[in-house]
């Protein structure tokens, strides 16, 4: 099974802000502020980037236990 990486808690930690800025650009007196900084821009690319790493480092982790044969063996409890 799959741990927890770094990769994948810093796209939760940007998920969370990419919607924190979203929900701020909805308030009229925010969109000043939001628009000249482009802040949900950044934010959204900046989630689609560690997105495909974090999926990359998964999906590497997934074949180093396949090919050490960790995903082939019964589960013990």
């Amino acid at each position: 099974m799959a741990t927890p990486s770094v990769w994948g808690k810093a796209n939760t930690a940007v998920q969370i802000a990419t919607i924190i800025a979203v929900l701020l650009g909805t308030f009229e007196s925010m969109k000043p502020y939001m628009h000249g900084l482009y802040v949900v821009h950044v934010c959204i690319f900046t989630l689609a980037s560690l997105t495909l790493i974090s999926g990359i480092d998964y999906l590497a982790k997934a074949l180093k236990s396949y090919e050490d044969g960790a995903l082939l063996k019964p589960a013990t409890d």
